[in-house]
């Protein structure tokens, strides 16, 4: 079982809003890193992901599975400060350091390493 506070780190729910990868350390990005949530319960719906970073660790891709709360409107926030801080570039402003993701749909995106 994941301590609460490591999978935290990965993904977190408040009033509604589920924020990934709000505060992944550097070292989880590394070249080989695997970072991986299965069913990981938020107030908001369960989570899972997977964040990997090829063995040469030019690029780091993230899957999300479908995020799905019937019952209430659930708001899903990619942020992308701690992979912007690695080097990777994430297609953001410095004044918009995340992306929302559309609920109920999956998401897969390949970010590069510059």
């Amino acid at each position: 079982m994941m301590p609460q506070i490591t999978g935290s780190m990965l993904a977190y729910e408040r009033m509604d809003i589920i924020h990934l990868l709000a505060a992944v350390p550097e070292e989880w990005l590394r070249a080989g890193a695997v970072n991986r949530l299965e069913n990981w319960h938020t107030g908001a719906g369960k989570v899972t992901l997977s964040l990997t970073v090829s063995s040469d660790g030019k690029t780091a891709t993230l899957a999300v599975d479908p995020i799905v709360r019937a019952d209430k409107n659930v708001q899903i926030l990619l942020h992308t400060a701690s992979l912007k801080k690695a080097g990777f570039d994430v297609n953001t402003t410095a004044d918009r350091s995340r992306i929302e993701l559309t609920p109920g749909k999956a998401f897969q995106q390949t970010f590069l390493r510059k």
